[in-house]
């Protein structure tokens, strides 16, 4: 079959990678393009993730204005993406078992709330005057209000499991097991998480949500759930299927991650220091030249994606997907679930990826097949020699 003018070669490669049937793919666009624009009022774009965020825009997002640029870059330096980590395990290991959570992103965006103002607060030196009353030792603490928070914490002495708040080293993210004082930003629910298990925490910075309460939504919630019914739809041809799945589930991560796009830096000229705009990079780096201009580094825009920029989304996804491979609490079958690399023993922890937990044993977590559910993604049988990193955990996975 000759793929139509619009559906061609760039968009399998962008859309499949290079592991495709032309016949298939070009199917799956068409349903996939024609359900978009039942749903989303949007067509397929050239790439998931602009097709992803403007399905969002389209129906949910009117009238969802951008944080200031100071604030969307403060976010973008200080939140990681996916947890990815070999944890030390003593070798040889009984087997390797990958459980992966089942649209993780979806699960996460479902839940994930925000507002349209925030603000950016250091330690007062009379300390923080507001708090979480439940979390006394912990001032400053807003609970379950939207936020990004600096903070020193040390890990209790008799802590024997898996790290709990990141913080950014040589080499990138690390999730300390041990001793303190550390520091480093984390979202509300990583702070959440850390002191239900009694870590000794200090807010030195926050980034929060100051909407009223009644006005704070779930922005992503309606759009999280329709492409989780896209996601499921009963395709009866089981190749056709698995392409479907594939790019309903690239629509998510890509969007996602398209939400905090980094714009590039760029040097501007105005005449006067009353024309520098009010944020933090170019009050930081203007000065005046010798033709008595004045020069700055300003965010350079995006055309149409700057209505696009919401970096509080994805670092809000992002961190409770990783809150999630530590514990997650859900409902099946009217009964309380709990997983997560926390429920379990700590030498059974082999590693973290994105959306997955490497273990030496399955758990048998109870699967109904919904968004958010752990299943059993991938194993390797019997005794093997335990990775060191994450190049070796790959390998040991795809039978080398």
């Amino acid at each position: 079959m000759k793929a139509s003018n619009r559906f061609d070669e760039g968009w399998f490669d962008r859309w499949f990678g290079g592991d495709y049937d032309a016949d298939t793919a070009l199917l799956c666009l068409q349903m996939l393009d024609d359900r978009c624009r039942r749903m989303f009022a949007t067509p397929l774009e050239k790439t998931p993730g602009l097709t992803g965020v403007l399905a969002w825009r389209r129906p949910y997002g009117h009238g969802w204005k951008p944080l200031p640029c100071d604030l969307q870059q403060l976010i973008r330096e200080t939140s990681g993406q996916g947890r990815f980590e070999v944890c030390p395990a003593t070798d040889p290991i009984p087997g390797l078992f990958c459980l992966d959570i089942r649209l993780a992103y979806a699960a996460s965006a479902i839940m994930v709330s925000s507002g349209t103002e925030w603000r950016h607060e250091v330690l007062p030196g009379g300390g923080w005057g507001d708090g979480e009353p439940r979390a006394a030792s912990t001032p400053g603490y807003l609970g379950y209000t939207p936020a990004r928070y600096r903070v020193r914490f040390e890990v209790p002495s008799d802590w024997g499991h898996v790290g709990i708040l990141p913080t950014y080293q040589p080499g990138g993210w690390k999730w300390p097991t041990e001793g303190g004082p550390w520091e480093g930003w984390c979202d509300a629910s990583e702070l959440r998480l850390a002191l239900a298990y009694d870590w000794n925490v200090e807010i030195e910075e926050r980034l929060i949500c100051v909407d009223d309460c009644k006005t704070t939504k779930r922005p992503l919630r309606s759009w999280a759930q329709q492409l989780s019914r896209l996601w499921a739809e009963p395709i009866s041809a089981e190749r056709v299927r698995a392409m479907w799945q594939r790019a309903v589930r690239l629509i998510l991560l890509e969007a996602v991650g398209l939400f905090g796009y980094r714009p590039k830096i760029v040097t501007r000229r105005v005449s006067g220091i009353g024309e520098v705009p009010p944020h933090d990079l170019a009050e930081q780096t203007f000065r005046q030249t010798e033709e008595g201009e004045v020069e700055y580094e300003d965010y350079a825009s995006c055309g149409r994606m700057n209505h696009l920029l919401h970096p509080e989304f994805s670092a809000a996804v992002w961190a409770d997907t990783r809150v999630r491979l530590m514990r997650q609490i859900s409902v099946f079958e009217r009964e309380p679930l709990v997983t997560g690399a926390l429920t379990l023993p700590r030498e059974q922890v082999v590693g973290f990826g994105l959306d997955c937990l490497y273990l030496t044993a399955d758990p048998g977590w109870q699967d109904d097949g919904k968004p958010g559910r752990y299943r059993l993604k991938s194993y390797v049988p019997g005794v093997c020699s335990a990775p060191r990193d994450r190049r070796q955990l790959e390998e040991l996975l795809r039978g080398r």
